[in-house]
């Protein structure tokens, strides 16, 4: 039930378009999680993924449009959408990759 983060370090390349793979490794069919772009610690993007209703070792996929330039962090927050105290809304990401910023 924790919200647990996972935070990129510093990129410097600017970012148009933000995109990655999420899902459930385990039996959980809840994901909801929180993707903040910051820069210099002020968080100026923001938006959530919210899939009440995933499938375990099943490939969902997200695109972004961002467009910052100059340092940026990508910050992930698990928003733990059952509110259970076990391991559970347990969602992995993968292929984190960015476009650069024009």
């Amino acid at each position: 039930s924790a919200f647990g983060t996972i935070t990129s370090p510093t990129l410097n390349t600017g970012c148009g378009t933000l995109k990655f793979n999420y899902g459930l490794p385990f039996s959980d069919t809840k994901i909801k999680f929180r993707v903040d772009i910051k820069q210099g610690g002020t968080v100026v993007k923001t938006f959530t993924i919210n899939n009440a209703s995933a499938t375990k070792l099943t490939k969902y996929s997200h695109e972004e449009e961002v467009n910052v330039s100059g340092d940026f962090q990508i910050v992930f927050t698990n928003l733990s959408p059952s509110n259970n105290t076990g391991n559970k809304d347990r969602t992995a990401i993968w292929d984190v990759e960015w476009t650069g910023c024009n």
